[in-house]
């Protein structure tokens, strides 16, 4: 123990350096290794939490979105199934208006067909009354007045008559 002596070390101080270190150990371990590790364990726990939030949240979103995609797939029924309908109601609906137009369509043509035969006949009328006073007006030409004229009306009807049937 001479040697320790003569570098100044002796028991007594070696002692007090031993109680210092422990001393001095147990204050930091107090005061500032286990506030470390509390701070440590509470800020883990809060990420596990966060971690684990972040899952449910995560899955909720998967679920909503798969209730998304199937009210999307159901709308998208729903909708191709209207569309079918609307295409039938639109073909019924053209086959009505195809049907009611070609009803309008014959009485037109038979209300056109019976105007046009009406008038055609009075056409042919007043083309044989004016072919009547013509024939007239050429008979008294020729007969020169020597014919009464009620003699040669009658017998240019009664000749008209004759070869137009």
């Amino acid at each position: 123990m001479e040697g320790l002596s003569n570098l100044g070390i002796n028991g007594y101080s070696i002692l007090i350096y031993l109680v210092n270190l422990g001393l001095l150990i147990s204050v930091l371990t107090y005061f500032l290794y286990r506030p470390v590790l509390g701070f440590l364990d509470q800020r883990r726990q809060h990420i596990k939490d966060k971690i684990h939030e972040a899952d449910k949240i995560k899955d909720e979103f998967a679920q909503k979105l798969k209730e998304m995609e199937a009210a999307k797939e159901a709308a998208q029924v729903e909708l191709q199934h209207e569309l079918e309908q609307m295409k039938k109601y639109v073909d019924q609906k053209r086959t009505e208006l195809v049907t009611e137009m070609e009803k309008e369509r014959e009485v037109l043509l038979t209300k056109a067909n019976a105007e046009i035969d009406k008038r055609k006949n009075e056409l042919v009328s007043d083309v044989e009354k004016s072919l009547l006073v013509l024939m007239k007006k050429i008979v008294l030409e020729i007969v020169h007045n020597k014919v009464p004229e009620d003699v040669i009306q009658s017998s240019v009807n009664d000749a008209w008559k004759t070869y137009t049937k």
